[in-house]
């Protein structure tokens, strides 16, 4: 969905994504060897209505990514049927929080931030309600996100494989 259909529900979605990448990590890096860095993102668009995506990269040899893949759905699954566990959730969420907090000393930050404001006053509440967001975050609110957003027939894959594989 789009940032502003559900601002508390796009937090909820960013820190699903942060605990699947958590969880991404420690079982094809640390248990599977098969690639170092996966990557989870979800992306809400405050300009189109509706507009938004979870997003998932990962990077490993071309005879292991039908296991990586299986993988990734047994994840997605996992956390559609369990909530997590309170370690996951400030796993997740205190990084990111740091993260923001580290950012809003930055010009950069708020020139982002603050792009569009002066017409649309929706970033602003965004901007200032984004920490208090995230940490409002329930591991039930994660597993919610999780059921809505990674069912198998929402989701679509595209493989990019070297010639003859």
């Amino acid at each position: 969905d789009d940032l502003f259909s559900d601002l508390q529900r796009s937090r909820n979605t960013q820190i699903m994504a942060s605990v699947m990448q958590l969880r991404l990590t420690d079982e094809l890096r640390e248990k599977q060897g098969a690639t170092y860095s996966p990557s989870v993102s979800a992306t809400h668009n405050a300009t189109f209505p509706g507009w938004g995506y979870i997003g998932l990269s990962v990077e490993v040899p071309p005879d292991r990514l039908d296991q990586v893949a299986a993988s990734v759905r047994q994840i997605a699954a996992d956390l559609r049927d369990k909530p997590v566990t309170a370690d996951e959730l400030e796993r997740a969420r205190l990084p990111r929080i740091d993260q923001l907090e580290k950012a809003r000393e930055t010009n950069e930050y708020w020139l982002g931030a603050l792009s569009g404001a002066q017409t649309d006053p929706r970033l602003l509440d965004a901007t200032r309600s984004v920490t208090a967001g995230l940490q409002r975050v329930t591991a039930a609110d994660v597993q919610k996100a999780a059921r809505t957003f990674l069912s198998d027939d929402r989701s679509w894959t595209f493989e990019v494989r070297p010639e003859g594989k």
